[in-house]
């Protein structure tokens, strides 16, 4: 496990950062540099830090846990193969004290994936998956980016069993950046990154992963308040019959639900809740290798969830105000962003039920968490939802507040 670097370099100060998970901005700050010294590093891999500065990356290096220390000796690998075989100019040999080996384009960089690299690639992205729970998209879509943009060199070095499991893999990234654009509010993105996943899951010949995939787009139609779309989605990932789906079936079957309850239909939402329900009490723990592992909470808790919202889209206020308040109390520690989503629906409920300092409390403490974690879903919500909503109460002094608070909050997301 790497715990020394002989000489730091750009390039190997990027691999740090990338290996502790850290922004730009966070780096530096935790080094006490400026951002614009880390973004070099980016312009010029082969530069060479100063002597103060490679002593702060030893340190930091030294003191990272183990799992970011064994991602860093695995970034340095393929840094090293990047460069490996790779003819030494004669300028170089005749001047080594004045010439510096050039910077080549990415077009002529070898990278030659290995099983060690895919069950890297595997093991990040399940911490990466917990890392949404708590930090939300803003933290790591520039890591999840950068993932992509490494496994999508790989695929040109790569032949058959594992360049079918790089495909696989890189499905799954990719699935994984169309959720983070989703939440951060750009559907654009969102459909893009999934039509990159569908199509590298069904090259591979993942078929979990194509029907888990469909089932993402059919939860990108719901955000976009498109339940027809949203239902048809749903359906196709519902097609495959065999037991390994069944979780994949049982999430789809949800959120068809959520999809007729948006087009008004509560009878098609209450059978596709039935047909969940019949799943999650049959079916088994989860298959090696399913895609839905580490996405969701416990089933029951997510059939719960899902009632909850189609109660709150079929103007059941009560139901969904009781709904709401049973899964908050059940929801996972861990599960930050989607406590503040789930609360920004709780505070709609109240308002159907003319509770509306109940309401701005349950937006209030929506909006402090959408904005710490970047859910630019949740603070679209509550723009689009509370003040329309709030207008039968203009003098009240808590809904004054969160409006001014919501008005804040949009301009800082870019009119979400």
């Amino acid at each position: 496990m790497t715990s020394v670097v002989s000489t730091w370099t750009g390039a190997k100060a990027q691999a740090l950062r990338v290996a502790l998970r850290m922004t730009n901005e966070g780096f530096a700050a935790k080094m006490g540099v400026a951002v614009r010294s880390v973004a070099k590093w980016v312009e010029q891999p082969d530069l060479v830090p100063t002597m103060t500065t490679q002593q702060m990356l030893d340190t930091m290096l030294v003191s990272a846990d183990d799992d970011s220390k064994q991602r860093f000796a695995l970034l340095l690998d393929e840094l090293t193969s990047q460069v490996a075989d790779i003819p030494i100019p004669r300028s170089v040999t005749a001047n080594p004290g004045r010439t510096r080996l050039p910077i080549l384009p990415s077009a002529v960089v070898r990278r030659r994936p290995t099983a060690d690299t895919l069950a890297y690639l595997a093991r990040a992205l399940k911490d990466l998956y917990a890392t949404d729970n708590l930090l939300g998209p803003r933290i790591l879509i520039p890591v999840i980016r950068a993932h992509l943009d490494t496994i999508d060199k790989f695929r040109t070095e790569a032949t058959g069993s594992t360049l079918d499991g790089l495909l696989s893999i890189g499905g799954a990234y990719a699935e994984f950046a169309g959720w983070l654009s989703q939440d951060s509010g750009d559907m654009a993105g969102a459909a893009q990154w999934c039509g990159q996943a569908l199509e590298w899951a069904e090259m591979a010949g993942d078929s979990r992963l194509a029907a888990f995939v469909r089932m993402r787009r059919a939860a990108q139609a719901i955000s976009s308040r498109q339940g027809e779309y949203a239902v048809r989605w749903a359906a196709a990932a519902q097609k495959d019959k065999r037991p390994d789906h069944m979780r994949i079936h049982a999430i789809a079957a949800l959120t068809e639900a959520h999809g007729h309850a948006l087009c008004g239909d509560s009878s098609n939402a209450d059978r596709a809740l039935d047909r969940a329900t019949e799943i999650i009490d049959d079916s088994p723990d989860s298959f090696d290798g399913d895609p839905t592992s580490d996405r969701y909470c416990e089933l029951p808790l997510y059939l719960s969830i899902s009632r909850a919202k189609c109660q709150l889209e079929l103007g059941r206020g009560e139901d969904a105000v009781s709904a709401f308040g049973l899964v908050l109390s059940d929801l996972p520690d861990d599960f930050h962003r989607d406590r503040g989503q789930y609360l920004a629906s709780l505070a709609s409920a109240h308002l159907l039920v003319e509770q509306p300092e109940q309401a701005c409390a349950a937006a209030s403490e929506s909006l402090a968490i959408a904005v710490a974690t970047g859910s630019a879903r949740t603070i679209g919500e509550l723009c689009r939802s509370m003040p329309k909503r709030l207008t039968r109460w203009p003098d009240l002094p808590e809904g004054v507040a969160l409006l001014a608070s919501l008005e804040s909050a949009q301009i800082m997301n870019g009119g979400a």
